[in-house]
């Protein structure tokens, strides 16, 4: 069961981490889909804090613990290739498109 902890706590960490950074960033350069960008990364956070207290509290509930950390997984992933990919208008200068 500690491997699965392990995992639960890497993600949030790491998450917790690139979502600070990312959004740093995004209100240095202006911009435009913050408020957006930031309402995902809060979901995110929200989703990482119920697996965290579904863990805390059944840790004996792995099946469904794993099934909750995937579905976080791919959603991260989507959320990476087709809302991240904004992200690069600011390193391209248009910050504000």
């Amino acid at each position: 069961e500690s491997f699965l902890k392990e995992i639960i706590h890497f993600l949030k960490d790491h998450m917790s981490e690139h979502f600070e950074e990312e959004e740093e960033i995004m209100k240095k350069n202006n911009f435009s889909d913050y408020d957006y960008h930031s309402a995902i990364h809060d979901i995110f956070k929200k989703d990482i804090y119920d697996i965290i207290d579904i863990y805390e509290k059944k840790p004996d509930f792995s099946t469904h613990i794993i099934f909750k950390l995937q579905k976080v997984i791919d959603n991260l992933i989507h959320h990476i290739q087709n809302v991240d990919i904004n992200l690069r208008l600011i390193n391209n200068g248009n910050s504000n498109e």
